[in-house]
């Protein structure tokens, strides 16, 4: 008994030796968020990345939305408009999201550049009101009552419209140029662009994210001042998710240690999924082909009814067939905001440190993984229901997984 104490408390004692080290390592090498970047340049000083579909989906971006389009024009103009169509949706702002887009539309006629941006009325409540009454007070259950596809029954004893299937049919819906021919042929790159505020070298220079060769290759994003804000769709290179949103965000060295050399490693962070508010990927894939495109989606109803959730934006990573033979990178000479307070702290170029506690909670939570969670455990058990039912149940994208459920609501959406 004394041995297993002693045993106990010597790997405790030697894995805080690692974790201090590994956070001194960290926080003493650089003591900045602002990863090395290239010297100034301007879009038409950098190599040109071929033909580009640019795409986008926005609701209530008014905001930022004239920084967007500044920075757009740019780019367009240093891509040349004969080598890009352009792509959007506004469904269901209520700002003035809309009348921008229209004014856009007329600069992009201007220009000759091929495009279509679709504008809805269609509102959330819109979205959910085929569920309307059918909740356990009407006399519906889990096993009655669904609306359709991408609707679960909820701890509210109810059912509800899932959110990632909701975008996942936005984002396909930008890309249906490519699909229906309106785009024509000869794309090499596909641009997803969210609400952000971005520079135009910036995006250029994320098209040529290793030279050319990668799957996909994005941004970094920031809500926050040095703080990173898509972890629900990044997973470093051993398929976990970031381990603090602080500089120098990752725990294995193969993502950690192109922060902490950049000058060694060009700014290219291997990971295994990423977004950050600007992504680029090979066209190949998303485009028409005998066995079929590649194309955004959620989870199947049946494994979110377990309470677990997956980002549109991980699995689009889990499913390409290009991630694996060309790689994922995240670019951290790229940045985004998603606001101009946290476009202020990166053109700042101030940094900050990760606080202790927050990094060894990202370290534990990093060794222990979907292990340490419900989700393998309820994957296992969607598996064996699918047995029973005669149904052949897989996920590529279980390194996406997280322990969620997320549904729309009038005015946005919620965890439930």
């Amino acid at each position: 008994m004394r041995s297993r104490r002693l045993l106990r408390r010597t790997l405790i004692f030697t894995a805080i030796t690692v974790a201090i080290w590994l956070h001194l390592r960290s926080t003493t090498t650089t003591t900045t968020s602002s990863p090395h970047r290239p010297n100034p340049t301007t879009p038409d000083t950098l190599p040109h990345p071929g033909r580009v579909f640019i795409a986008s989906n926005h609701w209530n971006s008014a905001p930022i939305l004239p920084l967007w389009l500044a920075s757009i024009k740019t780019l367009i103009l240093a891509l040349g408009p004969s080598n890009v169509f352009f792509s959007t949706s506004s469904n269901g702002s209520r700002d003035k999201t809309p009348a921008l887009l229209r004014e856009f539309e007329a600069w992009l006629v201007e220009h000759g550049v091929a495009h279509r941006i679709e504008i809805t009325s269609e509102t959330h409540a819109d979205l959910i009101a085929d569920g309307a009454g059918k909740d356990a007070g009407n006399g519906y259950g889990e096993d009655q009552g669904k609306p359709g596809s991408g609707w679960v029954w909820t701890s509210r004893k109810r059912w509800e419209r899932r959110r990632i299937p909701y975008l996942a049919g936005l984002r396909n819906g930008v890309l249906g140029p490519l699909w229906d021919g309106t785009a024509g042929g000869g794309w090499e790159r596909v641009l997803f662009l969210n609400d952000v505020i971005f520079e135009a070298e910036d995006a250029m220079r994320l098209l040529g994210t290793n030279n050319g060769s990668y799957a996909a290759a994005c941004a970094l994003d920031f809500s926050k001042p040095h703080r990173l804000y898509d972890t629900f769709a990044t997973r470093d290179s051993n398929g976990n998710p970031p381990a603090t949103g602080h500089f120098p965000y990752f725990f294995p060295s193969a993502s950690r240690d192109v922060l902490l050399h950049p000058e060694l490693s060009r700014n290219i962070i291997p990971v295994k999924s990423c977004w950050n508010g600007m992504v680029a990927f090979d066209a190949g894939p998303f485009l028409p082909a005998r066995d079929g495109m590649l194309r955004f989606r959620g989870t199947d109803d049946s494994l979110a009814q377990k309470r677990v959730e997956a980002s549109e934006c991980c699995l689009i990573h889990a499913d390409n067939p290009l991630s694996r033979s060309k790689g994922v990178f995240i670019n951290a000479g790229v940045k985004v905001a998603y606001n101009k307070k946290a476009w202020a702290g990166i053109k700042s170029g101030a940094g900050e440190k990760v606080g202790w506690g927050e990094w060894l909670d990202g370290m534990w939570k990093n060794w222990v993984g979907p292990r340490g969670s419900g989700v393998m455990g309820r994957m296992r058990e969607w598996v064996d229901d699918g047995v029973e039912l005669r149904e052949e149940r897989r996920e590529e994208g279980v390194g996406c997984l997280v322990e969620e459920m997320q549904v729309l609501v009038r005015n946005g959406w919620v965890h439930v």
